[in-house]
């Protein structure tokens, strides 16, 4: 109980400094002691938010193979718990990588697959995000009009609820 409450705090320390757009070295530095703590007694849903954030505080510092190393066990866990909105989330940040290092084929093989999750879980970040990443790698690539295409996705997705 002792270490849960620990890494819990380490990873709420974490998550302030990465939200104010504080130190990313300090976000490192808490974020890899939450997650040593929370690997010693196997707490799988902190394993897996410390890994998600880990993820962005990498890609900040060009650490990109540590960033999908971390962003693929998190799938990994979330696909486990059966926690489909984390897992898609994983999938935005590993679109993400993709799109950083410039390698749009897999950027748009990930972009499907968060399509795809996200209108099964009845999100509509998700595929949005991937609609947008979709765009930025065809245009990348210069194939425009699919470029065109893909953003054009973007208003036949429903309005948010509420609206």
């Amino acid at each position: 109980m002792r270490l849960k409450k620990l890494a819990g705090a380490l990873w709420c320390l974490m998550f302030v400094e990465f939200t104010s757009a504080g130190d990313n070295d300090l976000v490192l530095d808490y974020g890899q002691r939450a997650l040593a703590l929370a690997r010693e007694p196997g707490l799988s849903e902190l394993i897996g938010r410390t890994l998600n954030n880990l993820c962005i505080a990498f890609v900040v510092q060009k650490q990109l193979k540590l960033a999908r190393e971390a962003v693929v066990e998190s799938q990994h866990i979330w696909r486990a718990l059966g926690n489909l909105p984390r897992f898609a989330e994983a999938h935005r940040y590993l679109a993400n990588i993709h799109n950083v290092v410039g390698d749009y084929k897999q950027l748009l093989e990930e972009t499907a697959r968060l399509i795809e999750l996200g209108a099964s879980i009845g999100s509509r970040l998700d595929p949005m995000q991937g609609l947008i990443f979709s765009a930025i790698a065809y245009g990348r690539q210069g194939r425009f009009e699919k470029g065109r295409t893909a953003s054009k996705g973007l208003e036949r997705l429903p309005p948010p609820s509420g609206i």
